[in-house]
């Protein structure tokens, strides 16, 4: 059985657009099972947007980097926030 870790937006971000990092990345989310906050979802949108305005990932890598994250979700075990700071971060972005 592998170990539960949990992973932040910095590491998972690695798994969808190719940074100095990312082989790092892989091969610590393939040891581990994946754990990571419910705000994610939002941050790695929010990291893809802004990838893709700064020009760094044309629209169709964003949206095949979106499609893919979206897919990979199931393999992640959610941790919950406090009352209302999900509503919160999401009127942020």
């Amino acid at each position: 059985m592998k170990r539960r870790a949990y992973f932040d937006t910095s590491v998972i971000v690695k798994l969808y657009v190719a940074e100095v990092a990312t082989p790092e990345a892989k091969v610590l989310v393939r040891k581990h099972s994946l754990l990571s906050s419910v705000l994610l979802p939002l941050e790695i949108t929010a990291a893809l947007a802004r990838r893709k305005a700064a020009g760094e990932l044309t629209p169709e890598d964003f949206s095949t980097a979106l499609e893919h994250f979206q897919e990979d979700q199931q393999f992640f075990e959610w941790v919950e926030l406090a009352r209302g700071v999900r509503q919160r971060v999401e009127s942020l972005l």
